[in-house]
């Protein structure tokens, strides 16, 4: 069991008990996995955004206001709009070109007299169209038949009539929707781009500590290669080269973070993966062979390798990249054999 700090998918860094044993990369798995979700407080703020975008729809198609809890009636916006909007996709497909907004108007009519939250939230998996045919009233069904009645007459003149294709609310709906989800969807691209910009920021500055390290070594050794050569071969500029040189904790830093890696600890492995990209790449290559080799071996033998100690069994490949992975880890740590 391990207390672990994770930076998840908002970027926001989280401390998670990670359970089992580490053997074949069960628990850098596991973490991989949370690394990839957003943390608990955004996923909350994620729905209430989702849950206020559908009250905003609600208000502006002048639904009914829902009853219930806080949280229910929130939960219940948002299901009764994704529920409404795939309903006006059906009819669209489904229904006679020529009264497909007045049937379309109709079943949304019908399922909008539902005004418990609960009742929303149980059948938020439900089909619409059903839901609505089996609610409709005897006055609903004599509508729905003159509907059909209208559609029948007009197709017998199909070549000179304009058909509609929805009416302006349903039509509306779904260019509202269509608007907020943009805008969503534009505001998690945005963040995603700021963490990978910030990740790009930290990875810039280690390779910039690095290089520091490297011209402290050449000063030690007479100037082998000097500033000058060395911003022709680093493009960086001379002060910027000089910076690095004279600053020795940020390599330290580094060295730190490395040395707690050999050791076992989590924490310090995840933000050494944050500075340097590529051993994060090759840890995560080495993972996904040893999880191939064990879905294999289960596939074949009906049990994991880690479920008998005596399978220490080489894997090709996950083995190698390991073993460069960890070569690498011990040459930061100043620990090369």
């Amino acid at each position: 069991m391990a207390l672990t700090t994770i930076t998840r998918s908002c970027g926001h860094p989280e401390q998670v008990q990670i359970h089992g044993s580490n053997t074949h990369g069960q628990r850098d798995r596991r973490a991989q996995r949370l690394a990839s979700e957003p943390c608990a407080k955004c996923q909350s703020t994620g729905r209430a955004e989702l849950n206020a975008r559908a009250a905003d729809v609600a208000e502006h198609a002048g639904w009914p206001q829902l009853t219930g809890s806080a949280r229910q009636v929130g939960w219940a916006q948002t299901i009764r709009v994704d529920m409404l909007t795939a309903l006006a996709d059906t009819l669209a497909a489904t229904a006679p070109a020529s009264v497909v907004g007045q049937v379309t108007s109709l079943y949304t009519a019908v399922l909008l007299r539902q005004t418990d939250a609960p009742w929303w939230i149980a059948n938020k998996a439900r089909d619409g169209a059903r839901l609505a045919a089996r609610l409709m009233t005897d006055a609903d069904r004599a509508e729905l038949a003159a509907l059909r009645e209208i559609s029948d007459e007009r197709t017998q003149d199909t070549a000179t009539t304009e058909q509609p294709t929805g009416d302006a609310v349903t039509a509306q709906l779904r260019a509202d929707i269509a608007r907020r989800d943009r805008g969503y969807a534009r505001e998690t691209a945005l963040k995603h781009a700021g963490q990978r910009a910030a990740e790009a920021r930290l990875a810039r500055a280690t390779a910039i500590a690095e290089i520091g390290r490297l011209l402290r070594e050449d000063q030690d050794d007479n100037n082998e290669v000097g500033i000058v050569r060395a911003e022709h071969l680093t493009g960086l500029s001379r002060p910027t080269l000089t910076d690095a040189r004279d600053d020795t904790e940020a390599w330290a830093e580094v060295v730190k973070l490395a040395e707690g890696t050999l050791a076992g600890y989590d924490d310090d492995e995840a933000a050494l993966h944050a500075r340097l990209p590529y051993l994060a790449g090759l840890d995560a290559a080495a993972s996904y062979l040893y999880r191939l080799h064990e879905d294999r071996h289960i596939a074949q033998h009906g049990f994991s390798p880690m479920d008998d100690l005596r399978l220490d069994e080489p894997v090709p490949g996950a083995d190698e990249l390991a073993a460069a992975y960890r070569q690498a880890v011990r040459r930061i740590a100043g620990r090369e054999d």
